[in-house]
């Protein structure tokens, strides 16, 4: 018998043949068994790090769509008119790994939704608050479709209130962050849920119980949709399902992060954590600011550009605006001050802008800057900036890593080692701990990456795996692209095997699960 037939026997026996099984078969094992029953080849959409190495892909997230010149851009009805709907994604489908799934294997995908308020796609008719849309022929010097007027801010206030480059008053901008993507092939297992009470586990049972081989499915068919209590013992059997639901848990947890790192060959954690904004004492006794610079990098001296000068004063701006507003920074001396830096603030957003945020600064700037900066960090001052430094030094340096997308001369002065020390950002799962001193169980290394085909990983409950869609797209909140799907959840593009072969596009449905 193989090992997944006897995993469902040990899960719907009675408990006394439960007890049996269990002194042959380990239950970690058993869990191996269905799991290798279930497991699905998917394509994983990984962003590369950095993003300009691979700026010749075709397939990306945000930005703005290659659409070719007789397709429109997808609008939707609200009660005063038509409103363009958001591009999300465009996937070139020469680039994706044939994995046998029955996606085009040329032509190009744009996913579009309605991504300015609450996010609920799935109100209303199909296809109304979202849109996919197929070409067959997309030139390679097809050019980006300007966004249309009235397109509404993503998410509107609420949304883009925290984007670390946005001064308060400022609008929020209607296109989403461009990174590019690699389809990868990727191993993919459903969630428990997805398994749970499905015919398919219910066919297996029957064999199982009939003691028939794995592959004589024929009984089994002709039972599918009965009642499973007409399998004895299956109350019994309840103890040991929940014995298997936690083990499944972590060994699908386990597997999804090793078909990752397989995927990717990408470190956990790269173990570099940028110190800029810190204050060092040299063996001279003077103290020295901890700045992104390395005489060793062959660039030149911090700020390199004047974007570094723009998006390091934008987190100044941010963070004052809020503190002068606070009960305890209004005695007129505390105010003063605080408006003093906001001036100075604005002056440096407006001086990097005027001269290019491409360009470099000039060494008068750039000496200006840098005595700015230290004023900033005397920790003498009555103000609780000094602290915030370092936060403010890696905010601007991620967005201008941001920013180097879709500009070549800002990605080429970034100096490499800015680019290593924050590759953690840019990784597709999260590592987080309890506490400082967290045992080893306290550790969490959660998954989260972007998917087509295969079994979704879901934030809520996983449609079962008897179901008709096909996962079309997956796309994980990504806050280093500034995407956000519910509470940190995600948006599924779903789509019927057989409208998926005909390449009925519009027959596909899509909705946003918050975690």
């Amino acid at each position: 018998m193989s090992v997944g037939a006897q995993a469902v026997r040990l899960l719907f026996c009675g408990l006394g043949q439960v007890k049996k099984v269990v002194k042959q078969m380990d239950l970690e094992e058993l869990v191996d068994g269905v799991l290798e029953r279930f497991r699905a080849t998917s394509i994983m959409l990984h962003r590369p790090y950095p993003p300009t190495s691979s700026l010749a892909l075709r397939s990306r997230l945000g930005g703005l769509p290659q659409l070719p010149e007789d397709v429109d851009w997808p609008m939707m009805e609200r009660g005063d008119g038509s409103t363009p709907l958001h591009f999300l994604a465009q996937i070139d489908c020469a680039e994706m790994p044939e994995i046998g799934s029955g996606l085009p294997t040329t032509g190009m995908l744009f996913f579009f939704a309605d991504d300015a308020d609450e996010q609920l796609w799935d109100d209303g008719e199909q296809g109304e608050r979202y849109r996919v849309v197929y070409a067959l022929e997309v030139p390679q010097d097809q050019p980006c479709r300007p966004a249309p007027d009235g397109l509404p801010p993503i998410r509107g206030e609420s949304r883009y209130s925290g984007l670390p480059d946005l001064l308060p008053g400022e609008p929020g901008p209607s296109v989403h962050t461009a990174w590019p993507v690699i389809g990868l092939r990727m191993d993919s297992w459903p969630d428990y849920a997805a398994i749970a009470e499905t015919q398919l586990l219910y066919g297996m049972v029957i064999n199982a119980v009939n003691g028939d081989s794995a592959d004589n499915k024929s009984e089994a068919r002709s039972k599918v949709g009965e009642p499973v209590e007409f399998l004895e013992g299956y109350d019994e059997a309840e103890e040991i399902i929940e014995e298997l639901e936690p083990i499944y848990d972590e060994r699908v947890q386990a597997c999804r992060l090793g078909a990752l790192m397989k995927a990717t060959s990408l470190p956990t954690h790269t173990g570099l954590t940028p110190n800029w904004g810190n204050t060092i004492v040299l063996d001279n006794g003077e103290s020295q600011l901890i700045v992104p610079y390395d005489d060793r990098s062959g660039k030149a001296p911090f700020p390199q550009l004047n974007i570094m000068i723009n998006r390091f004063a934008r987190q100044v701006l941010r963070d004052v605006t809020q503190i002068k507003r606070h009960a305890l920074y209004q005695e007129e001396d505390k105010q003063m001050a605080l408006g003093q830096i906001l001036d100075q603030g604005l002056y440096w957003v407006q001086q990097s802008s005027d001269h290019g945020l491409a360009t470099s600064p000039s060494e008068r700037d750039r000496e200006r800057f840098m005595d700015w900066i230290g004023e900033l960090s005397d920790r003498s001052l009555p103000l609780p900036l000094a602290g915030r430094l370092p936060d403010f030094f890696k905010k601007a340096m991620l967005s201008c890593i941001e920013y180097s997308v879709g500009s070549p001369e800002v990605a080429d002065d970034i100096p490499p080692f800015v680019y290593n020390a924050l590759e953690n950002h840019h990784l597709p799962f999260t590592q987080m701990k309890k506490s400082v001193y967290a045992t080893r169980s306290e550790w969490e290394l959660t998954p989260r990456f972007h998917q087509m085909l295969g079994h979704v990983y879901s934030c809520q409950e996983a449609p079962s795996v008897e179901e008709e869609g096909v996962l079309l797209l997956q796309l994980y909140s990504d806050q280093g692209v500034h995407i956000d799907f519910g509470d940190a959840g995600s948006a599924q593009f779903w789509i019927k095997r057989e409208d998926l072969l005909e390449r009925r596009f519009d027959k596909a449905w899509a909705y946003v699960e918050g975690r």
